[in-house]
């Protein structure tokens, strides 16, 4: 859940910050699964509705999308 105060909170920049980083990373990590099993995309892959990294990631991208604002995108 967000805080009903998102849009004046002191702390949005550090979040903000984090999440860019949490991206990144969940990011490399889904390079690297993809790598080692020869895919181009999770698509392809067994695992791909039940995979924890591709979770992550998906997570992390809904998370830097949203930038704090509780749920709005910023396309």
């Amino acid at each position: 859940m967000f805080c009903k105060h998102t849009q004046a909170c002191d702390q949005k920049e550090v979040f903000a910050k984090t999440t860019q980083e949490n991206l990144s990373q969940t990011q490399e990590a889904l390079k690297i699964c993809q790598e080692s099993k020869g895919l181009k995309t999770c698509g392809n892959c067994q695992e791909v509705l039940e995979c924890a990294i591709r979770n992550d990631y998906v997570g992390a991208v809904y998370l830097s999308m949203n930038k704090g604002n509780g749920g709005s995108f910023e396309f």
